[in-house]
């Protein structure tokens, strides 16, 4: 199984009866953890990502990336959950564009409500994959 920039996933949580969806944010080649970040619907605050309908093919209407229930996961951790169904790769067709992606990354990079610091891990990533320049925002 390969991961990469953009992998989409549906998680089941204890949280919610329904899926959401994550978007990866970065490859797992100098870390062995995963940044995955969650798509939501526009009531939550952090307005730091707002995607609209169009941006992704399943977004029907307007939405966020809720930073707050961002997760860093081991690739062991992820593929396990795979395994048991907690977690189902979705990206066949669904990948998330490349201005998309962009987007996601600097909404990273702007909110203050991740839990932990993924500014390296979205740094490396966008120099290595996008070749994109995401100057340091940090809060």
């Amino acid at each position: 199984m390969c991961w990469w920039l953009g992998n989409i996933y549906s998680i089941h949580s204890e949280k919610s009866p329904e899926p959401h969806f994550y978007i990866t944010l970065n490859e797992p080649e100098n870390s062995e953890h995963l940044v995955l970040v969650n798509i939501t619907d526009e009531r939550h605050q952090d307005k730091s990502c707002i995607l609209i309908p169009g941006d992704i093919s399943f977004i029907y209407k307007n939405s966020v990336i809720a930073y707050e229930y961002a997760e860093l996961i081991t690739v062991d951790e992820l593929q396990r959950k795979i395994n048991l169904k907690i977690i189902k790769e979705i990206n066949n067709p669904i990948k998330t564009p490349k201005s998309v992606l962009e987007k996601v990354l600097r909404g990273a990079l702007i909110s203050q409500y991740l839990e932990f610091d993924t500014e390296e891990y979205i740094q490396n990533q966008s120099r290595n994959s996008l070749q994109i320049h995401l100057p340091s925002y940090r809060h």
